[in-house]
């Protein structure tokens, strides 16, 4: 005669529910781990222009999941520029360059333009963060942009519209 036992019966059950927990709790955590912009890689960056800083303000420029952002009223003044804000979006004016950008969208309009970008901007305490190489490319170019990522450092280098004036020749 063979008896099986009640016990071995309630631990198997017992053990395959706690594994079923557990994997649930995992899934769970996961999906709002990656699924949370708060939680993601981000540290402030040093934003540099010709060499002196642009702001004491370590909120200007961000590193988020290696790539840097910028306060496009930040870059607006660096480059001497005019923002609107609207609902349609927020419009930085800088020289003869129009560029449109919307939190949270992968794309810009430039001068009119539909571009696409390899990330998307972001809001964040009412700022608007646009992706620097981005920006530097199509808004400000001749600009030449230079990001250390193990220091933290973005510098900017704007081309110089100074004329050198020499002495006349005899």
């Amino acid at each position: 005669m063979s008896e099986s036992c009640p016990f071995s019966t309630t631990f198997v059950a017992g053990y395959r529910f706690m594994m079923r927990l557990k994997a649930s709790l995992v899934l769970t955590l996961l999906s709002l781990l990656v699924g949370s912009p708060v939680l993601a890689a981000e540290r402030p960056l040093t934003l540099r222009v010709d060499g002196r800083p642009a702001s004491h303000d370590t909120t200007i420029a961000k590193l988020r999941d290696d790539v840097a952002y910028v306060e496009l009223v930040t870059l607006a003044r660096i480059f001497g520029g005019l923002v609107s804000i609207r609902s349609s979006g927020t419009t930085a004016t800088i020289g003869s360059h129009i560029a449109r950008f919307r939190a949270n969208q992968n794309s810009a309009t430039i001068d009119g333009k539909l571009v696409t970008m390899a990330t998307a901007s972001f809001e964040e305490d009412g700022e608007l963060y646009v992706p620097l190489a981005f920006f530097v490319k199509h808004v400000v170019p001749g600009t030449t942009l230079s990001i250390d990522r193990t220091s933290g450092v973005a510098s900017l280098f704007v081309r110089s519209t100074l004329l050198e004036v020499g002495s006349p020749s005899p």
